[in-house]
């Protein structure tokens, strides 16, 4: 299992960068959700060129959201090892919380 958002460094990290998953990190309907997410939210986003005024650069964006993977890499790949063994790959949204060590507020 590739989760989404691997990079292709990530993948080789792990010994699992191949055309095929490398071709997976490329994903294509992430980014028109999040763009989606983000003009529903009135952020005004350019996908090319310098941000507008209050809005944000795709490229900044991308920079943002690989920070945040790479940081939580441990915690996604602990979920992603625990759905692999579970029965029929699947968790509560309290059993992957504890998995990432992320407790309710």
């Amino acid at each position: 299992m590739i989760p989404s958002g691997a990079s292709p460094h990530q993948l080789a990290e792990s010994g699992r960068l191949t055309p095929d998953t490398a071709r997976l990190t490329a994903a294509d309907h992430d980014k028109q959700m999040a763009l989606s997410i983000l003009t529903a939210e009135g952020v005004q986003v350019t996908e090319t060129g310098p941000a507008p005024d209050s809005g944000l650069a795709w490229d900044h964006v991308m920079a943002t959201a690989q920070q945040i993977v790479d940081r939580e890499w441990d915690r996604i790949t602990a979920v992603a090892e625990a759905l692999l063994a579970a029965p029929d790959c699947t968790l509560t949204g309290t059993q992957a919380a504890q998995i990432a060590g992320i407790t309710a507020a």
